[in-house]
């Protein structure tokens, strides 16, 4: 995870990935969190900018129905 999560993440953001990065990243639950503790501090921190943008591009194309579980990722687990 640590190795392919930055390439994954510079994908999404050029529009070249095929899969949906954002919502493993907000889903949570206790497989991810398992998955996700590896991760730097810095890594972590990385991720939580990076669902920053993506809720940026969320509020301009008007996609409400992400925004309900993105928000609550960031606040809840990619902030600590």
């Amino acid at each position: 995870m640590r190795f392919h999560l930055p390439a994954y993440l510079i994908a999404d953001l050029t529009g070249k990935l095929q899969q949906d990065i954002v919502f493993h990243l907000t889903y949570t639950d206790h497989n991810a969190r398992t998955c996700f503790s590896a991760l730097t501090a810095d890594q972590r921190h990385a991720v939580h900018q990076f669902l920053l943008v993506h809720l940026a591009m969320i509020a301009e194309h008007n996609y409400e129905f992400e925004h309900s579980s993105v928000e609550p990722a960031i606040a809840e687990y990619w902030s600590r």
